[in-house]
């Protein structure tokens, strides 16, 4: 975890993807693209060490700073509309298994909200407040489930 984070930072501050500050420079372009690309490979690491390990690398089995440092990356993902459903759709399973064994708070589930509802005008979990719910028929269930605190 410590070199994803470290991997992941040290893209964002490399002196080329700084230079390039023109929005009409089809390289910006090229550097988003490398950089979501990047960030999405980053989210599958993160899934096969919770494969590799049985559970999402977290505070209470890797170590303080780790669970941080993975919702970065996570973060970094939810907010490219590229990358936010597919980083859902691999890591949910593995951030729904370490939250109901207590090793991982919701903040998770509220990033994913928040960003939903940026792309597409609707929440899941119910973080957004009075924001439409995607699929509301089962947002009881999903309530009942997770047992959020809001």
């Amino acid at each position: 975890m410590k070199q994803l984070f470290h991997d992941d930072q040290i893209f964002r501050s490399s002196i080329s993807f700084k230079m390039v500050t023109d929005t009409n420079c089809t390289g910006k372009e090229l550097n988003w693209d490398v950089l979501e690309r990047n960030d999405y490979q980053n989210v599958a690491d993160i899934a096969m060490l919770a494969i590799n390990n049985g559970i999402l690398p977290n505070h209470f089995d890797n170590g303080l700073e780790t669970f941080s440092k993975m919702q970065l990356i996570i973060w970094h993902n939810l907010k490219t509309e590229k990358n936010y459903e597919n980083t859902w759709m691999i890591l949910s399973h593995h951030i729904d298994k370490a939250y109901f064994e207590g090793k991982i708070d919701a903040r998770l589930y509220a990033s994913y909200d928040q960003w939903l509802f940026h792309f597409t005008g609707y929440q899941y979990y119910g973080f957004q407040g009075d924001a439409p719910v995607e699929n509301q028929a089962e947002f009881e269930k999903r309530k009942e489930k997770y047992k959020f605190c809001y």
